[in-house]
C-alpha cells in the first residue's frame, strides 16, 4: 500500500479508536451511578477495550449499541463527552465524502488499522486511578491531551504526506498555539477539518473541566 493512501486512510482509524476510548470514559463514568448494576459486566480496564479480540472479556456487543445507550443517560459529563464523540463521527464522515469515499474498504484494511493502533498508543497516557467518580472525570479531561495530540499528528501527516511524523507534529502544534491569533497555512482542506475539530473539542474539555472542579471529593 503506498505512503498516501496509508497517510489518508489511517486517519479515520485514528479517530474510530478515539472514539472508543471516550465511550470507555463514558462507561466508567455511568457504571459509577446510572449503570451502576452492569459494572461486573462490563470491564473498562480491559486493556484492549471495546476492540474485536476482546468482545468476549468486555461483555460488549455492538458499537452502535452501546453508543446508543450512553446517550440516553442524564450524567452531564457522559452527555458533553457523547457531543464529543458526535463530533468526531460527523468529522470521520465529512473526512471520508473529501478524502476517502470507499471508507468501508478501508476500514477493513489491515495494514491501515494497525499503522492507527501505533499511533493511537504512541499517545496514549496511563492516569492514575483511585475509584472515584471524580477521578474518572479529572482522567477524562486530561485525556483530552492526547486527542489534541493524535488530531496534530494526523493533520502533520496530511501536510507533509509522509509517515512518523512525531517530532514534527509535536514543533507544528507548538507553533500553532504560540502564534498570534492561532493561525497556520494549511494545504489540505481536510487538515483544516481535523483542525476544526480540535478547536471543538478544546470547547467540550474546557466544560468537562468546570464539571470537574464542581465534583471535586464526589464519589459514586
Amino acid at each position: 500500500m503506498d505512503t498516501e493512501k496509508i497517510v489518508r486512510g489511517s486517519v479515520i482509524h485514528v479517530m474510530n479508536y478515539v472514539v472508543i476510548e471516550l465511550m470507555r470514559f463514558g462507561y466508567k463514568l455511568a457504571v459509577k451511578n446510572e449503570l451502576a448494576d452492569l459494572k461486573d459486566l462490563i470491564n473498562t480496564n480491559a486493556d484492549k477495550w471495546m476492540r474485536p479480540e476482546a468482545n468476549e472479556e468486555t461483555g460488549l456487543i455492538c458499537l452502535d449499541d452501546d453508543l446508543d445507550l450512553l446517550d440516553t443517560l442524564d450524567d452531564a459529563a457522559v452527555k458533553r463527552l457523547m457531543i464529543s464523540i458526535s463530533r468526531i463521527l460527523k468529522t470521520v464522515d465529512t473526512y471520508a465524502l473529501i478524502s476517502s469515499p470507499d471508507i468501508d474498504e478501508l476500514l477493513e484494511e489491515e495494514d491501515l488499522h494497525d499503522e492507527a493502533g501505533g499511533i493511537f498508543d504512541a499517545y496514549s497516557v496511563e492516569l492514575a486511578e483511585d475509584g472515584s467518580y471524580g477521578n474518572v472525570l479529572d482522567n477524562l479531561v486530561m485525556y483530552y491531551t492526547s486527542i489534541y495530540m493524535l488530531l496534530w499528528y494526523c493533520i502533520t501527516q496530511l501536510e507533509l504526506g509522509r509517515l512518523e511524523v512525531y517530532d514534527e507534529a509535536l514543533q507544528f502544534s507548538s507553533d500553532y498555539y504560540s502564534s498570534e491569533g492561532h493561525e497556520v497555512s494549511l494545504k489540505e482542506p481536510v487538515s483544516g477539518l481535523l483542525l476544526e475539530l480540535s478547536e471543538d473539542l478544546g470547547r467540550d474539555s474546557v466544560l468537562l473541566e468546570e464539571l470537574s472542579r464542581g465534583n471535586l471529593g464526589l464519589e459514586y
